[in-house]
Formats: structure tokens, sequence, C-alpha cells
């Protein structure tokens, strides 16, 4: 494993960039800005697994793979992921991208990460079906200025599928789980972390792929506790925790292509402590053409 590094004055704390494929474990605290920078082009990808902590005034932990190959980053406990570290509203605690491989990113149980965005994974190329994005939060994750968790496919010929589960509490100063799948792959998110968030708790936008929602502890949001939206295919949503009132929506499901189903069995609100709006709020969009 690589010992540890420090940068100097905007220097990367490690920065590697090659085209045969990257695996790191560091065992000692990584400073610098970013923390770490790593930069592959091959069908090998990179792998790298955080055991102490990382400080980056830009992204913490940054991994771009713009082969065929995989990104896979493991933080373990007590670990700290800290992006964004100087407060000047740019950097994320992690942020891994690929074209057509696998993102998987895990936070072990009492690791920490946070930045702009918290975590950050993206799809961009036209990846073939199977899981394309793969994130398991049970660590906490803090969003200084964007979302928790924001998992995006960008490319509408993708067919991954992507997953958030996780069981972390989320604190984030917009959405607490962002997901955006624009291609023709399903979302699922299954989440048993609080999560307090300043717009919405759960954020889903899925293109055609069946979209699925299930949360079971709190969710104090500023403006929709759950919102799941699909243009071409089915909705879901389950929760069994409560949703603050704070919220001027309880749960907020749409689709233009499916079903829409929600099984609501924890509370919206209370009788002194309301939503604004509706409690649930299921829409099936037939279209005009």
């Amino acid at each position: 494993g690589v010992p540890g590094a420090g940068g100097g004055a905007g220097g990367e704390g490690i920065g590697i960039s090659r085209g045969g494929g990257l695996k790191l474990a560091p065992n000692a605290a990584v400073v610098g800005d970013p923390g770490v920078n790593l930069a592959d082009n091959s069908a090998v990808g990179i792998d790298y697994a955080d055991n102490a902590d990382v400080t980056g005034n830009l992204d913490a932990i940054k991994a771009v793979e713009t082969g065929t190959g995989a990104v896979t980053i493991k933080v373990a406990a007590p670990a700290v992921v800290t992006g964004d570290a100087d407060a000047n509203a740019s950097g994320d605690g992690i942020n891994a991208s690929a074209t057509t491989g696998l993102v998987t990113i895990t936070t072990a149980a009492g690791s920490k990460v946070q930045g702009v965005n918290g975590i950050s994974a993206t799809s961009s190329g036209a990846a073939g079906a199977g899981d394309i994005i793969v994130i398991d939060a049970d660590g906490t994750t803090t969003s200084t200025g964007a979302d928790g968790i924001v998992a995006t496919v960008s490319n509408a010929a993708s067919a991954g599928s992507v997953k958030v589960t996780g069981d972390g509490a989320i604190s984030s100063a917009a959405n607490g789980v962002n997901v955006s799948n624009l291609g023709t792959g399903s979302t699922t998110v299954t989440y048993d972390g609080a999560i307090t968030a300043a717009t919405n708790g759960v954020l889903v936008a899925n293109a055609r792929g069946a979209a699925t929602v299930t949360t079971s502890k709190t969710i104090d949001a500023g403006t929709v506790g759950i919102q799941a939206t699909n243009t071409g295919g089915g909705v879901s949503v389950s929760t069994t925790g409560l949703i603050t009132g704070k919220a001027t929506s309880g749960i907020v499901a749409a689709s233009s292509g499916g079903n829409v189903t929600i099984d609501n069995d924890g509370d919206i609100g209370t009788g002194g402590d309301h939503v604004g709006a509706d409690g649930v709020s299921a829409t099936i969009n037939s279209g005009s053409g």
C-alpha cells in the first residue's frame, strides 16, 4: 500500500495518471489540493482502498476512468474524508466517474465523508445492461453546498442500473440523495439512515427503467421528503420512517410511462407540524400523442 503523502501549496497529496490500471491502499493521512487525484485509461480500472484521513482543498478523493475499466473506492473506519477543506465551495468528498465501467463506492460504518457534494458518482458512456453505479454508504455523509449523495447516468444510450443503499446519516445543503438516470436502466434507492436535507430528502429522476425508493428512518427535508419521477417506466415508493412537517410535501411520485405505487407506513408530519401541501401525491401522465 501507499504509506501516505502530503502535497505542498496547491499540490496533490497523491496524483497518478496512467493507462494500465491503478490499485492503491494508503494507510496514513493524505493532504493535498486535491487530496487524491487518480486518472486511468484502460480496461483494468481504478481500485482505491482508503484506510486513513484524506483532506483536499478541492476534491478529497477523485478518480476518473476514461477507458472501459471500473472504479472502486472503499473508505474504511474511522477514516475522515474531507473535500473543500478551505471552504471555497469547490470540492467533493468523493468524486468518481467512469465511461462504461462500474463505479462502486463503499463507506464503512464509523467513517465520515464530506464536501460540497459528499459522494458523487457519474457514468458517462453507453454502458451495457447490469449495475453501472453502486453506492453503499454506511458511514456519515455531509454535504456543505450541494447534495449528500449524487449519482448520474448522463448517456441516454446507457442500459446501466443505479443502486444506492446504506444506513449512515446524511446531512445535506441541498438534496440528501439525488439520482438522475437518463438511460434505459433501473434505479433503486434503499436507504436505512436518517436524512436531513435543505431541499429534497430523496430525489430520483429516471428516463425509462423502473424507479424504486425504500426508506425506513426519519427524513427531515425542506421541500419534499421523497420525490420520484419517471418519463418512461414505473415508480414505486415505500417508507416506514417519519417525514417531518418541515417538508412542503411528504411523498411525490409521478410517471409518464408506467404504474405508480406508494406504500407509506410512516407518519408524514404531526398534528402540530404538518406539511404545507400534499402528504402523498401520485400522478400518472398519459400524454397527448
